[in-house]
C-alpha cells in the first residue's frame, strides 16, 4: 500500500528507493506519490519532490492505513493528474487526515498546487516544521504528559 519506509536514525524516516525516480527508466511509476508534471511529462524537480513529500506526510499522519486517493484506481489517478494539469476544479487531492493540524494540512495543500513555482521549497518547509516542533522532545513530551495525568 505505502512506499517502503525505514528509520535512518532517531526521528528520521527515509523513503526506500527502487529506481522509480529515474525519468528515463521503463518501470511502473508510483503515480499516487507523483506530481502531475512528473506523472504525465516525466518532469522531475525539487518542486515535484515537494508534491511527493506532502503525500509522504499525509501517509505518516494516517499511520499508513491507506494510500493517497485510495478510492481511485491507478488509471483514475493518472486521469486526475490530467485534471490537475488542466486546472479543473474537479481534480482531487488527499483529504485532511483526522487530527491533522490545519497549518500542517495547509502546507501539504501548498505542495499540491498546480503551478510548480507556487509550491514551497524544501528550505521553507524545513523551517515551518522546525517552528512547529520547537520545544518538542519525544521522550520528555511523553513523560510530561503522563506525569500531568498522574498528578491530575
Amino acid at each position: 500500500m505505502s512506499r517502503p519506509l525505514y528509520s535512518a536514525s532517531y526521528c528520521r524516516v527515509n523513503v526506500a528507493g527502487d529506481g522509480a525516480s529515474n525519468a528515463g527508466a521503463t518501470v511502473a511509476l508510483p503515480v499516487r506519490w507523483m506530481s502531475w508534471e512528473a506523472a504525465l511529462h516525466g518532469r522531475f524537480s525539487s518542486r515535484s519532490d515537494a508534491w511527493s513529500f506532502a503525500v509522504l506526510l499525509w501517509e505518516l499522519l494516517t499511520f499508513c492505513r491507506s494510500c493517497a486517493l485510495a478510492q481511485l484506481t491507478d488509471q483514475q489517478v493518472v486521469e486526475n493528474c490530467r485534471r490537475v494539469m488542466d486546472g479543473e476544479q474537479s481534480a482531487l487531492r488527499p483529504s485532511r487526515p483526522t487530527d491533522c493540524q490545519r497549518e500542517l494540512y495547509d502546507l501539504m495543500s501548498e505542495c499540491w498546487q498546480r503551478d510548480e513555482s507556487r509550491r514551497p521549497r524544501f528550505r521553507e518547509m524545513h523551517l515551518f516544521l522546525r517552528r512547529k516542533c520547537i520545544g518538542f522532545c519525544a521522550e520528555t513530551d511523553w513523560l510530561m504528559r503522563h506525569l500531568t495525568l498522574a498528578d491530575g
